[in-house]
């Protein structure tokens, strides 16, 4: 009775009766709860069934686990003797490292299993902290009645997925939990302090390893020389080049290329051609420190003014005359691009004349994400110079899809909410779409085809994406919640037969309106997706947001400004005996200009023929065009001659000018011409007067 009278007096228990007997629930719940119970439904989880995966095989040297360790031990202290648990998680939710404050809250911790070896992913436990901080990537809090599971009601956690810096990857999570009448405001912050610490830590690890590294170059080498290393806070040291004559745009590219060299770790040689035409080579060689860490060098090679350079002995013989400290390895299988190398083959060393440069010295895994940040960068620079060209909204769709396959993605797919193509200012969050765009690496690509017009089922991730206004990752798609549920037929083709095994798609937004989304795909590339790659899909899809909405507008305005102008010239010819006229009216190519045309019928079977043009394009020209129309119509009835009635027009002009400049309301009146006509079929003559306007053809 008691447990009966506690959920009637809890909002969120009610709110979460309704949304478990199907009811819409629209207030009291947060909207990352409620998205992710509808995550949790979708999976088909139960909230009276708690049952999670264990994995006996825990890597507890791990870079994260390495780094966490000391800021435990560092704040465990801050709440010793208190009901408050810390945890550490791999990027799985698999528990690795947990900490308590006080012995009695172990026992409770145990019964919800959070414990070492369990894994606590959102789509076993379902909403809680830990789980849905790493299914949302981001920092995340759950208390009571907000869990998914029944047996997690009683507790409150604080989560937030941590970040490597190098990588940008996520490596794992920190987790505090402690009972739900315990949480306190503060531990939000607690929890984010203690996942910076870490990623500080993982840092410094990191840029401890590069110091070992490099300390074992320069004890192995046998001359002295001036080096720059490779740490996880970028490039330091002593700029190995400065005195080396060459420009900066060639140190630039020697850099660039020795990163990249780097990156594979491997005995391998490069030439690089200079802007003068020197050639310089680099060489990259394995160091392997003491106590086991593995890393390269790549010295710079540059050969005297002249040109000429030597060659040492075969790369084995240079080897072998080594220090100890040394260790080539025989690269085995070569990742694509790696430069060829062979131990038989000559290898440039420095000779005569040619002076050596230490330029990096680091772990390969530093310098292949160096490579992918400098990549990234290029193709930010790339897109905003190539999306949106023109002001074409399929041409705009189609550059952003042209643009991230297949550097960033191996398929992707533009779709425009329809009521957004209707030109509906305030458009719809949801409805149907249109496909605008297909980028794909293959011609047999299994997605809707162009033009086609459909709708999201809400429990897809595009569904999502639409309702929640908010970029959706999914690393896994064999994990994502409700990716077959738009057509199971064609999501297991794309799953099986174009392999595709990760998705990110990020909402279309400009000026706070969705105007549709962008989905990516990867199939080849065989990372999944991560945060890094989300940001900088968003950034992308931010610039071609506003060229879509410019070209939006542009569109709608043209659309009205054509429209306008339509109906402001003559829809048919009036009768009249005086001549027999024809017209064609060809509009602009671009934009809607103010030219017109009139034949106006006069007393005594005369006819005037009217020809005039307003500077500008668009609404406004249109608009001025139809008030100067119709003031030749008005001045006509008067029959007054062709130049009192072009003057008259004139001093029309005039005061609409200054009517507009001094009310600042509008636009003044760039300029207009004008010929007026008068034939009088009686007497066989024609006057005319022209205002600015060419003469009429003969």
């Amino acid at each position: 009775m008691v447990e009966y009278w506690a959920r009637r007096n809890d909002p969120m228990a009610r709110a979460r009766e309704r949304f478990a007997s199907g009811d819409l629930v629209e207030e009291g719940v947060r909207a990352p709860i409620l998205q992710s119970w509808q995550r949790c439904r979708d999976l088909g989880l139960r909230p009276d069934r708690f049952e999670l995966p264990y994995d006996a095989n825990l890597d507890l040297e791990s870079p994260l686990v390495r780094a966490a360790l000391p800021v435990l031990d560092h704040v465990e202290a801050t709440f010793l003797d208190t009901q408050v648990s810390l945890v550490i998680t791999d990027g799985d939710g698999t528990v690795l490292v947990r900490r308590t404050g006080d012995r009695s809250l172990d026992q409770l911790l145990d019964d919800i299993q959070l414990l070492p070896g369990f894994r606590y992913a959102e789509r076993l436990a379902g909403t809680c902290g830990l789980g849905t901080a790493l299914a949302e990537r981001r920092l995340h809090h759950v208390r009571g009645s907000e869990h998914f599971a029944e047996c997690l009601q009683a507790f409150a956690c604080f989560a937030a997925p941590v970040l490597n810096p190098l990588s940008g990857r996520i490596d794992g999570a920190v987790n505090l939990t402690c009972r739900a009448s315990d949480a306190r405001p503060m531990m939000e912050t607690f929890i984010q302090k203690a996942r910076n610490s870490i990623e500080r830590q993982i840092l410094d690890t990191c840029s401890q390893r590069e110091r070992a590294v490099l300390q074992a170059y320069l004890q192995a080498k046998r001359r002295g020389c001036t080096a720059v290393a490779v740490t996880g806070d970028g490039l330091e040291g002593v700029d190995a080049l400065g005195d080396s004559g060459l420009s900066r745009r060639d140190q630039g590219i020697l850099r660039e290329k020795a990163t990249e060299l780097l990156s594979f770790g491997v005995v391998a040689t490069a030439e690089v051609i200079l802007s003068t035409g020197r050639t310089a080579m680099l060489l990259c060689r394995p160091v392997t420190t003491p106590s086991g860490i593995s890393g390269a060098a790549v010295e710079a090679l540059l050969p005297p003014a002249s040109g000429h350079s030597t060659r040492l002995p075969p790369l084995a013989e240079q080897e072998s005359a080594e220090p100890a400290l040394w260790s080539p390895q025989r690269p085995g299988p070569e990742p694509a691009g790696t430069p060829k190398t062979s131990e038989a083959a000559e290898t440039p060393g420095p000779g005569r004349g040619e002076a050596g440069h230490l330029l990096l010295v680091g772990e390969p895994t530093v310098g292949r994400f160096a490579m992918q940040t400098r990549r990234r960068l290029q193709l930010l620079s790339e897109g905003g110079v190539r999306i949106g060209t023109t002001l074409d909204i399929a041409r705009t769709a189609a550059e952003l899809a042209d643009v991230a396959v297949p550097q960033l993605a191996d398929f992707v797919t533009v779709d425009l909410l329809q009521s957004v193509l209707s030109w509906e200012e305030a458009a719809k969050a949801g409805g149907p779409l249109r496909r605008m765009a297909v980028g794909s690496i293959r011609a047999d690509c299994p997605f809707y085809h162009l033009d086609t017009q459909f709708e999201f089922v809400p429990a897809t991730p595009q569904g999502r994406c639409l309702t929640t206004g908010q970029s959706i990752l999914e690393p896994d798609l064999t994990l994502a919640p409700g990716w077959l549920a738009q057509d199971p037929v064609r999501g297991e083709k794309l799953l099986v037969g174009q392999g595709i095994h990760s998705l990110m798609t990020v909402p279309l937004r400009s000026s706070g309106t969705v105007l549709g989304l962008v989905t990516f795909y990867r199939s080849e590339k065989p990372d999944p997706f991560e945060n890094d790659d989300l940001s900088l899909a968003e950034e992308l899809v931010a610039h071609a947001a506003v060229c879509i909405d410019n070209a939006r507008r542009y569109t709608r305005e043209h659309a009205m400004a054509v429209a306008l102008q339509r109906s402001l010239l003559p829809q048919g010819l009036p009768q009249q005996g005086a001549v027999e006229a024809a017209y064609r009216y060809l509009p602009a190519l671009e934009g809607v200009s103010g030219d017109w045309f009139d034949v106006i019928p006069l007393s005594g079977a005369r006819v005037a023929l009217v020809v005039g043009d307003v500077v500008g394009h668009g609404i406004q020209a249109a608009a001025t065009m139809g008030r100067l129309r119709t003031a030749i119509h008005n001045f006509a009835a008067l029959d007054l001659p062709p130049d009192e009635l072009l003057t008259q027009l004139d001093d029309l002009v005039i005061r609409l000018d200054n009517d507009a400049l001094t009310s600042g309301g509008g636009h003044g009146i760039t300029g207009s011409s004008c010929l007026y006509a008068i034939y009088d079929p009686s007497s066989g003559q024609c006057r005319m007067a022209r205002a600015g306007h060419p003469a009429l053809a003969r």
